[in-house]
């Protein structure tokens, strides 16, 4: 039986293991995982809130009705998904038999929360009462279903039968989702809004930060426990590729229903088509498969400087005033791969 608070100290060397006690001791010493530790204080460290940017000035009434299109599709989609793994991740900490693992997992699923409901947020102050419509596409589009049923179908499986196996395949799932699905839905904001000059400033600064949350902090925190969990065997490498492939398969096919209606400039299928297999290779590569690297092209360029919100000068009537303080931490992630090793 799992408990929610144990009195038994744990001394398992597992990450996930069904036989521990549960009612993991969230403490800062004793340190055996450093870099979801470190992970986990970046993350602090860039820590903001709903409500931060204005979206007043935020508008697609004037641009063609298919990047319209896109764009509802698109963040309706990103609204529910990033709902989705809060619950998840909360369920993965109360799983896991380490410290730092569920800090770092309650600490995502805390941002994630963020994410979600600051997509809904955006477009509430965009369309108005239309916001609902929009949301809730994710109700009456046959697409966007299919697009969301295989991390359904393992977040499913791992709660009906929470073993090691279960985990890992939710965890493979959701570091794909995170890795390749939504970078490419992140690009396909930054488009329609570079496309239509700057039609949805707002919108493009709330992604950026949203992306950095992702990319910096949620997908390497999932690779290094994929890393370890591979070691383990409750999952391999070659089961992980299968899975990227026919993630990469549904992206593409999200990329043409995205342009259904044609595209737009600096957007078309061959340029989406060549996004989503970059980062699937990217993704796997980051594991350690031993697939044949493709190098970046423009395009993954311009998306990477970007999502930097680094890069951006923002006016100050775009930012909504925030009383807390970004801090200050040692850019020492670059220890990730030594300590992986």
């Amino acid at each position: 039986m799992k408990h929610i608070i144990s009195l038994e100290k744990n001394t398992s060397n597992r990450l996930f293991d069904p036989s521990s006690d549960g009612g993991v001791f969230l403490r800062t010493d004793n340190v055996e995982h450093r870099i979801l530790k470190d992970l986990w204080e970046k993350s602090n460290a860039l820590f903001w809130t709903v409500n931060m940017i204005n979206f007043d000035k935020d508008s697609i009434k004037n641009i063609p009705e298919n990047a319209q299109r896109m764009f509802k599709l698109n963040n309706g989609y990103q609204s529910l998904m990033d709902s989705g793994v809060v619950g998840l991740y909360n369920h993965l900490a109360l799983l896991t038999s380490s410290n730092e693992v569920a800090l770092s997992y309650q600490q995502i699923a805390f941002m994630e929360s963020i994410h979600a409901t600051s997509y809904s947020d955006g477009l509430l102050q965009m369309f108005d009462s239309e916001a609902t419509e929009i949301i809730d596409v994710v109700y009456t589009d046959p697409v966007v279903k299919t697009r969301l049923s295989s991390e359904i179908d393992y977040s499913d499986q791992l709660i009906a039968e929470p073993n090691q196996r279960n985990t890992a395949l939710a965890i493979a799932a959701t570091y794909l989702l995170e890795s390749i699905k939504f970078p490419f839905s992140f690009f396909v904001t930054f488009s329609i809004n570079k496309a239509y000059s700057n039609c949805i400033n707002g919108f493009a600064q709330l992604i950026s930060r949203i992306a950095t949350d992702e990319l910096e902090i949620h997908v390497p925190t999932n690779k290094y426990i994929l890393k370890k969990l591979i070691k383990e065997g409750a999952i391999s490498i070659t089961e992980i590729e299968e899975m990227a492939l026919e993630i990469q398969f549904q992206e593409k096919s999200w990329n043409r229903y995205l342009q259904e209606d044609g595209p737009i400039p600096g957007y078309n299928i061959a340029i989406g088509d060549a996004f989503i297999e970059y980062f699937t290779n990217k993704t796997l590569r980051d594991l350690g498969s031993s697939i044949e690297p493709i190098k970046p092209n423009d395009t993954i360029q311009w998306f990477n400087h970007i999502r930097n919100p680094d890069n951006k000068q923002v006016s100050q009537q775009e930012m909504k005033s925030s009383q807390y303080q970004k801090g200050v931490i040692k850019d020492d992630l670059y220890l990730f791969d030594k300590e992986n090793k």
